[in-house]
């Protein structure tokens, strides 16, 4: 005598619905790990040009205020 009926079906559906949250999960893991690339990059290339243009309060002042670094990324045709 058994204790419970395998449903095949069920199984597969609840497999499938697992697979797709692994999928979206790791999916979203990869767009986390570029957008993090992506912005140390555009980052960079600003420190750089900052650095290469000896503008070392700008460089100070982008690193605390977001809105002036915007204003840097825009003038460096780095962001648009």
């Amino acid at each position: 005598m058994c204790l419970f009926e395998y449903d095949q079906e069920k199984h597969i559906k609840m497999e499938k619905a697992e697979s797709y949250q692994d999928g979206i999960a790791l999916g979203e893991e990869r767009g986390k790990r570029l957008g993090q690339e992506m912005g140390q990059d555009i980052i960079n290339r600003l420190n750089q040009s900052l650095i290469a243009d000896n503008r070392l309060e700008d460089l100070t002042r982008s690193v605390q205020d977001p809105i002036y670094q915007e204003e840097l990324l825009k003038e460096y045709g780095i962001l648009m």
